[in-house]
């Protein structure tokens, strides 16, 4: 973490570590840093468990959201009707990636999907696994997902692909 960066979210972790709930926009400033990589993997594994023993709340999720949002690569939303479908993952119990099939089962029923992913954590296949090894290109620009979404009526959108700022906690997640 760097030093003006350090000095900026000082009261903000130390809000955190007195069991204090943020606003929205502290929220989103600590995690806009923690999506650039500003925040060390200390620094980060204390903020997070500090909100998970008091519990998060919508401020502080909905200011983590905008955030991660707005370092995301941008994906022009169509303006027909289409399923966008994300599976929790991480649940720890082996389960069945379902979302994977609910997404080629309803493309396949006329359904328009985009299927977002990532490769497993917790579970023997995630839908990047699956996927890619069906041969689904994981690095398809925006353009050519989208233009798969209009022509294919389904896309994948590979997490990493989209939202690059969650490697930067995936390790401590």
């Amino acid at each position: 973490m760097t030093d003006r960066t350090n000095t900026s979210l000082k009261p903000i972790f130390q809000r955190l570590y007195s069991g204090e709930r943020l606003s929205q926009e502290e929220s989103h400033q600590l995690f806009s840093a923690i999506a650039r990589g500003e925040v060390s993997e200390a620094l980060l594994g204390a903020a997070l468990i500090s909100m998970k023993l008091r519990g998060e709340t919508p401020a502080e999720v909905a200011g983590a959201a905008s955030a991660f949002l707005s370092e995301a690569k941008y994906f022009d939303t169509p303006d027909y009707p289409f399923a966008d479908i994300v599976g929790t993952g991480g649940d720890g119990l082996n389960t069945v990636n379902i979302s994977t099939a609910s997404a080629l089962v309803g493309a396949s029923c006329g359904a328009i999907v985009a299927k977002h992913g990532n490769r497993s954590v917790s579970s023997l296949t995630g839908s990047s696994d699956l996927l890619q090894a069906l041969g689904v290109d994981l690095y398809k620009s925006p353009e050519e997902a989208r233009t798969a979404l209009d022509q294919a009526r389904i896309t994948f959108l590979f997490a990493p692909h989209y939202h690059g700022g969650f490697k930067y906690a995936a390790k401590t997640r």
